[in-house]
């Protein structure tokens, strides 16, 4: 095996983003979310077998349980790196840069904490002198901190968001910082004021919604330019003016795969870019940029990238780690394919080369050492099989960007179920089986529903209830008809409780006792912003609205967004944990195809999920579904959930009236049997959800207010008379 022939892959850590650094002696650091270590590695970085062996480990003590980001720099003669955990915390530890097999953990030596913040830690950096090292955090604050006396730290306001990168400039003039509030912001270090700010994509409320993790990187040198990640690409903004000079277009036709995070090589001629699909791509003949070549290095995020100041030496000079928790390395001809092709590695500085991306992943193989079978080799494409002829490399040469990715368009609105739609079912006989769910969770469902047929056909109920096909039909003066469609009038609108209109373009999804959720449509970009009436359960959150959510429930655990089917596009849902165990806070679903989502209701431990398929779907917060419970005979009208409690309200084909019906999830148990739901003549239901005491309470059109009672059997006890 030719190590130098592919990408080098390692497991080092656990699930969860990992960070991948070089010390000043050109040793490997790495952490990850799995880990209280930070693990020093001797990549070979100038031979071919490039392992990653485990050299040294500073172990952080404490309440620590994973560590978020690392920085490693000098202080006189010692090698330090700073740690950000998840207590809140930046701690800064000594330890020997070399091979200290014999005991890894025996020279480092816990130094000092740096600095503490209020919230998670999402970035730290040091500068390029080792005299001042920044941090930032979701509670919105960048923090600087004075090495050469920790007890000097300034606190710098000014974004509206959590923070998601801070870098210093070479010559420590400045310091840049990325947000979720969608903005870049350039600090003076003397000042720690704002120089300027310039909007880059649009704002969020939380890291798990941005599009972009926005890993600032600035060019070596005279830090004359910083390439900033901003989803659908990069844009390259000038110093001092912070123009953007500009903007490279990374999506060539890929759907929904974000750009994270870049990187300047040593010699400022070239720059990487790792995406949320796995793939790395180098630009190279700076101050023109075009792609050299593009790289798959698995399925996951790619989280943090860092070059070899000694590119020309180096096998494999491109270093990088990935949400999976692997480490690994890019070979030199695939980062410099026309000088391997000419016959030797180096720069390519001042040039502007076009090669074809390799965009496939390549087989993969076992390194030789039985030490590190959990290694991946993947191989890459020869360099003499790049360009075949020279019409091949002009061909590619005059290739232009691909148009930038626009998101999906938005469902039309809801429209109110009409008579003809209620009876225009059909039985279908296809497959079940949901559809695996789209992000970050795999969600576990039943493959053996079977469909159930439509009541509304009274020959159909016949069959179903005796097996046996009727007799054909008698006489019209010997067997009456059956009964006629009930008029539109005395059929209930299916509606989300606690929301207005669907055709608003402003409007509120939920408004309960935990918090608001609001739809937003200026025209150009559609937003569904959430507030909390309690701050501590949450901070406020701001989602772009690309899916075109329509239905919305909140609690104090979870909220879930959810849209119908269209005819492009099928039903799905969305629900996002605010408090996880782990780092996946949310995950979504889509329904089968042909099923659209009418109502959903969210408890404590469990989301229902209400379809036209007479259908109610129960899915754990964790994402895997529970049960399927089938509606006796009716079309659900809504739903409302409350800890354990859910309540169904539906309607019996062939009846006006309304039928409620309430379950304990946690238990799976009945509190109520199916019974009427009363409501004032003339009247049609207006709310229906439950009491701080968790009484279900009704509300009709009339203005009157029904609480459900265990009182003579069943019964619901007028309360009060609201104005309609």
């Amino acid at each position: 095996m030719e190590e130098k022939e592919g990408i080098i892959l390692k497991l080092v850590h656990g699930e969860g983003p990992s960070r991948i650094t070089l010390d000043s002696n050109r040793q490997i650091a790495s952490c990850g979310l799995d880990s209280i270590s930070v693990v020093f590695h001797n990549g070979g970085l100038e031979e071919d077998n490039y392992q990653f062996d485990v050299e040294s480990i500073v172990g952080v003590a404490g309440d620590v349980t994973s560590i978020l980001d690392i920085a490693c720099y000098n202080q006189g003669e010692e090698y330090m790196v700073a740690v950000a955990t998840d207590d809140h915390t930046v701690l800064s530890y000594s330890y020997c840069s070399g091979n200290v097999n014999d005991d890894p953990f025996a020279e480092s030596q816990f130094k000092a904490i740096l600095v503490r913040f209020t919230s998670q830690i999402n970035t730290i950096d040091v500068s390029s002198d080792s005299s001042r090292l920044a941090a930032g955090a979701s509670d919105f604050l960048v923090k600087m901190v004075d090495l050469t006396d920790t007890s000097k730290i300034s606190t710098m306001e000014g974004h509206d968001a959590p923070v998601l990168c801070v870098r210093f400039d070479p010559l420590v003039k400045y310091l840049a910082s990325s947000s979720c509030d969608g903005t870049v912001k350039i600090w003076s270090t003397e000042s720690k004021v704002i120089v300027h700010s310039v909007d880059v994509f649009p704002k969020v409320n939380d890291i798990i919604f941005a599009s972009t993790l926005c890993r600032l990187s600035w060019q070596p040198g005279q830090g004359q330019v910083i390439a900033v990640p901003v989803g659908n690409g990069v844009r390259l903004l000038k110093r001092e003016s912070w123009n953007c000079i500009q903007t490279i277009n990374e999506q060539d036709g890929r759907n929904e795969k974000f750009d994270h995070v870049t990187c300047w090589s040593p010699c400022g001629m070239m720059f990487a870019v790792g995406s949320s699909d796995g793939h790395i791509s180098i630009y190279g003949g700076w101050p023109q940029p075009s792609l050299i070549s593009r790289h798959s290095v698995g399925s996951h995020v790619v989280s943090s990238l860092c070059w070899d100041p000694k590119t020309k030496d180096s096998s494999h000079p491109l270093l990088f780690s990935s949400s999976s928790g692997h480490i690994g390395a890019l070979p030199h001809h695939w980062i410099y394919p026309q000088q391997e092709k000419e016959g030797g590695k180096g720069s390519i500085a001042g040039t502007n080369n076009t090669a074809p991306a390799n965009t496939g992943k390549a087989p993969v193989a076992e390194p030789d050492d039985p030490l590190f079978d959990d290694s991946l080799l993947l191989e890459g494409i020869p360099p003499d099989s790049i360009f075949n002829d020279e019409e091949d490399a002009q061909e590619l040469a005059n290739c232009r960007p691909a148009p930038s990715h626009s998101p999906p368009p938005l469902p039309p609105p809801v429209t109110t179920r009409t008579i003809n739609q209620i009876n225009d079912k059909r039985i279908h006989d296809d497959d079940n089986e949901v559809a695996p769910p789209t992000k970050r969770r795999n969600v576990v469902l039943s493959d053996t529903e079977e469909e159930r047929l439509d009541p509304l056909s009274p020959v159909i109920s016949s069959t179903l209830d005796t097996g046996v096909l009727p007799a054909p039909p008698l006489p019209l003066v010997s067997s009456p008809l059956p009964p006629p469609p009930l008029p539109l009038e005395h059929y209930h609108e299916i509606f989300q409780p606690s929301a207005t209109p669907s055709h608003l373009t402003n409007r509120f999804m939920v408004y309960n006792m935990v918090g608001v959720v609001r739809y937003h449509d200026d025209g150009s970009s559609p937003m569904v912003e959430i507030e909390f009436h309690d701050s501590s359960v949450h901070h406020p959150l701001s989602i772009p609205n690309h899916y075109g959510w329509t239905m919305g429930a909140l609690s104090s655990k979870a909220l879930v967004l959810a849209v119908e089917k269209t005819d492009e596009e099928p039903s799905q849902f969305q629900c996002t944990v605010f408090s996880s165990w782990d780092q996946n806070k949310d995950w979504s679903q889509q329904l089968p195809k042909g099923e659209s989502i009418e109502v959903i209701a969210l408890g404590d431990s469990w989301v229902a999920v209400a379809t036209d398929k007479n259908y109610i779907r129960l899915f754990s917060l964790g994402g895997t579904q529970r049960e399927v419970i089938s509606i006796p005979g009716g079309q659900v009208v809504s739903l409302a959930g409350k800890g354990d409690q859910l309540i169904i309200i539906y309607q019996e084909s062939t009846k006006s009236s309304l039928t409620a019906w309430v379950l304990d999830i946690g238990q799976r148990r009945e509190l109520y049997p199916p019974h009427h739901l009363p409501l004032t003549p003339q009247a049609k239901l207006e709310w229906i959800g439950f009491s701080e005491c968790g009484i279900p309470i009704s509300y009709d059109t009339k203005g009157i207010v029904r609480m459900l009672s265990s009182q003579y059997g069943l019964s619901w006890l007028p309360i009060v008379t609201v104005a309609p």
